[in-house]
C-alpha cells in the first residue's frame, strides 16, 4: 500500500535527521515493499509484550503496549524495546500507511536510533543525517529478523527467510576498480559493493561528478605497492561502474574536518544519465548514452552552522507525482515540479532508476505499480464523489420540487377561499339589497338595521 501524500513525524527531541531519513525511504517503493512484505509470525510477538503482558492485567494488549511506549517516551524507565531496527521501523511505517491524520507520534523512534547507533547514544542530542542513513541501511542488514533459518528463540519476532538480498537491492551497486601501474603497466581490476556517493563540493553538480570519477594518481606518500614490481610505485586508479543501483543516494560533503558547514550553493538536476561521468561502459546494466538514467524523487536539507546542530528538513516526491515539503509534522505542497534550485540546504539526494531503464536490466518498475494503485484509489475516490454529487444534486431536485407543488396547494386553497369569500360576499351583498329594496318602499331604515346589516356581511365574510 502506498500514501498518496506524506504523513507528517512529530519531532520527540531533536529527532528531526531521523524523521527526514525515514520520509524518503518511505517513498522509496522497494524499501515499502521490504518493510511491508514480512509475514507476521502470531505466536511470536515483541519480546517485551510477552515478558510484561501479566494474565491478571486488565488493560487491552494493545493499549497496555501503547502505554509502555509513551512511559518509555516521557522518560521513564521502561524496558520496552524493539527486537531489532528492523521492527522499529515497519510499525512506524505501518502507522503512516493506516493513519488518518496529517502527522504521527514516533513513539519508538528513541528505539530505533539506540539500535542503529548503540545503546550508550544520548537521546535528545542531534545526529548526523547522513550517518543515520548509513547505520540504519548496515542494522536492517544485520537486523534478528532478517535470517536465512528459521529461529524458535523468543528474540525473533518474525519469521522471514533471507531477506537480507532484497534489501541490498534497493541502494546497493558496484564499481569497477582499475589500478594500472606506471612502471611495468599491469592491471589490477576488482569490484566494490556500496550504498551511495559521497561527493566533493565543487561549483556544480556536473563537476562534483566529473572530480568523483576521474583518474587517480597514487604517487607521492599515497603510491601503490604492485605485486608484480614488488616496490612501491606510481600508479594511476580509475573507477567504473559494474551495477547501477536502482536507487542511487547521492551526498555532499557539508561539513570539514571540524564540523563546520560548508555553505556553497548547488544546484542539482532533476534528472541525469550517470554514464555520462563513469569512465568505463556499463556491463550487466548498459544503457544507451542518450538515455536520462536517473530521476530525482527526494532531498534531505540542512539548516545550521555545523554538524552539531541546525535542522533537517525534506522535499518528497509522493507516489501521486507531486512535491512537498516535510519539516517534521508540517507537511505542505510545492508548487514547482522539483525543487531544483541553487541551494545551500542541500545534503542527500536520492535518486531513481527510470522505468525504461528498468525494463531494459529485468527490474520490476515500482513507481508505474505505484502510480496505477494510485490511479486506482483516485478512481474509486472520483467515483464516490460523482455519485455523492448526483444524490446530493437528486435530493436539491426533490426539495425544489416538493416546495414548489407545496406553493402551488397553497396558492390554489388561497385562490379558493378567496372565490368562497367572494361568493359568500356577492351573496350577503344580494341579500342587503334585497332588504334595502324593501324597506324603502315601506320606509327609511333606521341605523339600527345598518349596523345589523353590515354586522351581517362581516360574519358571512368571516365564516
Amino acid at each position: 500500500m502506498f500514501m498518496k501524500t506524506p504523513i507528517g513525524l512529530s519531532n520527540i527531541g531533536n529527532t528531526c535527521f531521523a524523521n527526514s531519513v525515514l520520509q524518503c525511504m518511505m517513498h522509496t517503493p522497494e524499501m515499502v515493499d521490504f518493510v511491508g512484505s514480512s509475514n507476521k509470525n502470531p505466536e511470536l510477538t515483541k519480546k517485551s509484550d510477552e515478558k510484561e503482558m501479566n494474565s491478571d492485567t486488565t488493560i487491552l494488549p494493545k493499549r497496555a503496549a501503547r502505554l509502555r511506549r509513551m512511559a518509555s517516551f516521557v522518560g521513564f524507565d521502561n524496558p520496552t524495546q524493539y527486537c531489532c531496527a528492523y521492527c522499529g521501523i515497519k510499525e512506524i511505517f505501518d502507522e503512516m500507511k493506516n493513519s488518518f491524520r496529517d502527522y504521527i507520534l514516533p513513539m519508538g523512534m528513541n528505539d530505533i536510533i539506540k539500535k542503529v547507533f548503540g545503546e550508550d547514544v544520548e537521546i535528545g542530542t542531534q545526529q548526523d543525517a547522513h550517518e543515520f542513513l548509513i547505520m540504519l541501511l548496515h542494522s536492517l542488514e544485520g537486523s534478528k529478523c532478517l535470517n536465512k533459518s528459521k529461529k524458535d528463540d523468543e528474540d525473533y519476532c518474525f519469521e522471514i527467510h533471507d531477506k537480507k538480498k532484497e534489501l541490498n537491492s534497493i541502494f546497493e551497486g558496484s564499481f569497477s576498480s582499475n589500478i594500472s601501474c606506471q612502471k611495468c603497466r599491469n592491471n589490477n581490476k576488482n569490484h566494490q559493493k556500496f550504498q551511495d556517493i559521497n561527493l566533493e563540493i565543487k561549483a556544480t553538480f556536473d563537476e562534483c561528478m566529473r572530480y568523483y570519477f576521474s583518474p587517480e594518481k597514487l604517487e607521492g606518500e599515497n603510491k601503490y605497492e604492485c605485486e608484480n614490481c614488488d616496490k612501491y610505485t606510481n600508479a594511476v586508479k580509475s573507477i567504473g561502474l559494474k551495477d547501477a543501483p536502482l536507487n542511487l543516494i547521492i551526498s555532499f560533503k557539508r561539513f570539514d574536518k571540524f564540523g563546520d558547514k560548508i555553505k556553497s550553493d548547488l544546484k542539482y538536476p532533476a534528472k541525469f544519465n550517470l554514464n555520462d561521468y563513469i569512465s568505463e561502459p556499463l556491463s550487466r546494466r548498459r544503457i544507451s548514452s542518450g538515455d536520462k538514467l536517473y530521476e530525482l524523487y527526494a532531498v534531505i536539507n540542512h539548516e545550521g552552522k555545523n554538524s552539531h546542530c541546525g535542522h533537517y528538513t525534506s522535499f518528497i516526491k509522493s507516489f501521486n507525482g507531486k512535491w512537498y515539503h516535510c519539516d517534521d509534522c508540517r507537511v505542505c505542497k510545492i508548487r514547482n515540479e522539483a525543487p531544483v534550485k541553487n541551494s545551500a540546504k542541500a545534503y542527500i539526494l536520492f535518486y531513481r532508476l527510470i522505468d525504461s531503464c528498468r525494463e531494459a536490466i529485468g527490474a520490476p518498475r515500482k513507481i508505474s505499480t505505484a502510480s496505477t494503485q494510485i490511479a486506482n484509489i483516485e478512481e474509486k475516490k472520483n467515483t464516490r464523489k460523482r455519485k455523492a454529487r448526483k444524490s446530493k444534486f437528486n435530493r436539491k431536485r426533490r426539495k425544489i420540487i416538493e416546495s414548489e407543488e407545496s406553493s402551488q396547494k397553497s396558492e390554489s386553497q388561497i385562490n379558493e377561499s378567496q372565490e368562497e369569500q367572494i361568493e359568500i360576499v356577492s351573496c350577503a351583498m344580494s341579500e342587503v339589497s334585497d332588504l334595502t329594496s324593501t324597506s324603502s318602499k315601506d320606509s327609511k331604515p333606521s341605523e339600527e338595521d345598518t349596523y345589523i346589516t353590515i354586522n351581517f356581511i362581516d360574519n358571512k365574510a368571516a365564516h
